[in-house]
């Protein structure tokens, strides 16, 4: 019940948006301008909440996690090429299936799950995790998402640091090194970042709102995408991982972790730097919905395997 109710959390909030954009209340122009709001602000703050705000749970494996972190992303990042290649994406949505493929929800989903199913254990790995996610989305996915379109331009030191890479770095950082952040600094920081879960879920459901549903639920690309990325490639790493680590919280942490959604950063990438928001939104939304069954399923399995 307690993995139901989580992800019943996010899925409110993006019918929520998609109402509030249906009367009126949002539109695109609102949209864009809160992905901005969200990767440069209270993302940030999320990820260097989530890793300085909790206890030093299970500290003796971090080198382990970050380890994980950086083959996987070197994994993924093949496999999203060679999905959006066998899906045949179109040329103009080539880099926004890759994108879908590579990029899972693990900071507005993961963090939040990873909590309700084991406390500080859970957000400390998934904090660790988020951090790969951070830096690799908004370096590499922001240079991949504006190739071929209007704001594409030569590679500048901004696509790699930028707001919401220097937020993955520091609590990094600062947490290898053991220093204590004073509340007064750390409570405003986390109170921000508490809003980006429910403001991406809504824009996401917002975005959903300007395109069709029908096309929602027809793409056949959108469900072969999902069947890969929230079935096939978890459960290649949950066998992996259980013949080096054995089944444990962290084997089963990392396994959703590879099991999420796609992100959706890539929507706000995509309207924020002119890419295929109408992909993005809607193969993202359909996973999200879809996550609602494979995300309790796969847990369910990985623990009685």
């Amino acid at each position: 019940m307690t993995i139901t109710i989580a992800m019943l959390k996010l899925m409110v909030p993006m019918a929520l948006g998609y109402l509030l954009f249906k009367v009126g209340i949002l539109n695109t122009d609102a949209d864009a301008r809160m992905s901005k709001l969200i990767i440069y602000v209270t993302s940030p703050c999320l990820i260097f909440s989530s890793v300085m705000g909790i206890e030093r749970t299970g500290g003796e494996n971090v080198g382990f996690v970050l380890l994980f972190g950086v083959i996987f992303y070197v994994c993924i990042t093949a496999v999203g090429f060679l999905a959006a290649f066998l899906l045949r994406a179109p040329k103009e949505s080539f880099n926004t299936y890759t994108c879908l493929m590579i990029f899972g929800n693990v900071g507005f989903m993961g963090l939040p799950l990873a909590q309700a199913l084991y406390g500080t254990t859970g957000l400390f790995y998934m904090g660790l995790l988020n951090i790969h996610f951070t830096l690799y989305a908004y370096s590499f996915g922001r240079i991949l998402m504006r190739r071929g379109t209007d704001s594409a331009r030569k590679i500048g030191v901004s696509d790699i640091v930028n707001p919401a890479t220097i937020g993955a770095v520091i609590p990094l950082i600062v947490f290898l090194i053991g220093v204590e952040i004073p509340d007064v600094i750390m409570e405003p920081i986390e109170f921000i970042g508490q809003i980006t879960s429910p403001l991406a879920m809504i824009i996401l459901g917002a975005t959903m709102a300007t395109y069709s549903l029908k096309k929602l639920f027809s793409q056949w690309r959108y469900y072969v995408a999902a069947v890969i990325r929230l079935i096939v490639f978890p459960l290649i790493v949950f066998f992996i991982l259980r013949a080096i680590w054995g089944v444990n919280e962290m084997t089963i942490i990392m396994t959703l972790y590879t099991g999420m959604p796609s992100a959706t950063v890539v929507n706000m990438l995509a309207l924020a730097y002119g890419g295929d928001s109408e992909n993005a939104s809607s193969c993202t939304g359909l996973m999200n919905i879809m996550s609602l069954i494979t995300i309790p399923v796969m847990w369910l399995l990985v623990n009685n395997l």
